[in-house]
């Protein structure tokens, strides 16, 4: 893992922890490359909390509410819409769609 601890000042400590790859043991330095994968959820998340906060939005709020209509269609939307908090939690009930567009191996669907 890549690793920067920081204060409000200035750049505390950067790094890595472990190896590259377990078959070339590279250890991990301040100049790996990582891929971004699931990270950014995380600061969206955040991004969500710090405007709920703020009272720019509420978590149990409609997603149309937050990013305005005709973005996004559920046939279910009048009796249960989903809400912010439903996609924070996977728990929105959405097909799962990131393998297929990312995967060299995957097949499509249709």
């Amino acid at each position: 893992m890549g690793l920067t601890l920081v204060s409000r000042e200035r750049v505390l400590w950067t790094g890595g922890l472990g190896v590259t790859d377990w078959n070339r043991p590279v250890p991990v330095s301040a100049d790996t490359l990582f891929r971004v994968g699931s990270i950014t959820k995380a600061f969206t998340a955040l991004a969500l909390l710090l405007l709920e906060d703020r009272g720019r939005l509420r978590l149990d709020d409609p997603v149309e509410r937050a990013i305005g209509p005709g973005h996004y269609a559920s046939r279910w939307e009048t009796e249960a819409p989903v809400t912010l908090a439903q996609l924070l939690e996977h728990t929105a009930g959405l097909h799962d769609l990131t393998r297929t567009p990312v995967s060299r191996t995957a097949t499509p669907s249709r």
